[in-house]
């Protein structure tokens, strides 16, 4: 559970030959709901059009959504910004992409498990999803973030003690 994701930020940390300071992002944003989430995913497309700026492919990055609510703001706020977008949601058809798409990928932290991307951005950490328990959403979020294979872009706009466990493992991964 957190000893996995402390486990997954240091192995990426390892993997990015000890780059875990400036490479895995964790931002907090305090604020009123609906303008905390709207600044959280302004941080998503800030670092995503910064990482293309920069030579990434939009093909090369994805977003990880923990509920539909998320996806659908996410996906709004990309196509807003004029980011190339495949919204990759629950049924089969759109399940079925293709690499070959110059796009940044919309999935699901569900649907994730097997894919890989250098770049990955996960908005609302911790965000509380129905039928699900504390343990199970922290080994979610695992399989979430062990899908970056260069860069991870953590986010969240609400305080859980997931969001403070993770806070708690960036800051001593970055002492």
């Amino acid at each position: 559970t957190i000893r996995n994701i402390e486990a997954a930020l240091a192995q990426a940390g390892a993997r990015l030959e000890h780059v875990v300071r400036t490479r895995i992002y964790v931002t907090k944003i305090e604020d009123w709901k609906e303008i905390a989430r709207a600044h959280e995913l302004d941080v998503i497309v800030s670092r995503l059009q910064h990482a293309h700026d920069n030579g990434l492919a939009w093909g090369d990055m994805a977003v990880l959504y923990p509920s539909h609510f998320v996806g659908e703001k996410t996906q709004a706020a990309l196509t807003r910004a004029q980011i190339p977008v495949d919204w990759l949601t629950q049924n089969r058809t759109s399940r079925q992409f293709k690499n070959t798409h110059n796009s940044v990928k919309i999935i699901t932290l569900h649907s994730s498990k097997g894919l890989e991307f250098p770049l990955v951005a996960i908005p609302s950490a911790g965000y509380p999803l129905k039928d699900i328990g504390a343990r199970d959403q922290a080994r979610l979020l695992y399989v979430g973030m062990t899908r970056a294979t260069d860069a991870l872009l953590l986010t969240y706009s609400q305080v859980s003690p997931l969001t403070e466990q993770l806070e708690m493992a960036c800051q001593q991964l970055a002492a």
